[in-house]
């Protein structure tokens, strides 16, 4: 019996770590992915707000 509980005890402690390490990792990579969607956004915003004041812009 006490290895019957070893066995679940370690069956189950993997499983949690790894669904825990599974959605830290998700979560990651979502806020990676949406910091650079929002990312670039930004940038080109910026850039048809600041274009032009650059003088190699300039026609």
């Amino acid at each position: 019996m006490g290895t019957l509980v070893a066995i679940l005890s370690q069956l189950f402690w993997g499983v949690t770590i790894g669904a825990l390490t599974g959605t830290v990792g998700a979560i990651a990579k979502l806020l990676l992915m949406a910091g650079g969607v929002f990312g670039s956004g930004f940038a080109v915003f910026h850039w048809r707000k600041v274009r032009d004041r650059l003088a190699f812009w300039r026609r």
